[in-house]
């Protein structure tokens, strides 16, 4: 499934796929080379990734069951994220694709 997400009003991502069954959770984003504009993934339900055997790097956006932001941080190739307890989903984009999101914030996903 395709999730379009928005922040105070303005999409940000319009090609998310909803990652929501163990097995679309463990094949993630491996194997991809790169991200487009707008792409991403989100892990649910997730607290922490991992990039090992990736290829490019992520911002993480980790979200609670209401879509607040509760953290920000970019993953490099071969890392493991933080572990966000309170977390119920991950979004992972590009690098640099959530430079203006912010802990507080709330993300509209909306099915497509």
């Amino acid at each position: 499934m395709n999730v379009i997400i928005s922040c105070h009003g303005c999409i940000i991502w319009d090609k998310v796929i909803l990652a929501d069954s163990v097995w679309l959770r463990l094949k993630g984003l491996l194997g991809r080379k790169s991200l487009a504009q707008g792409e991403g993934l989100i892990l649910v339900p997730c607290r922490q990734v991992h990039g090992l055997f990736m290829h490019i790097p992520l911002d993480l956006v980790f979200l609670d069951r209401a879509g607040c932001v509760l953290k920000v941080s970019r993953l490099q190739p071969w890392q493991i994220s933080p572990n966000v307890l309170a977390a119920h989903s991950i979004l992972e984009v590009a690098a640099g694709s959530a430079a203006k999101i912010s802990p507080g914030d709330i993300l509209d996903l909306t099915s497509r």
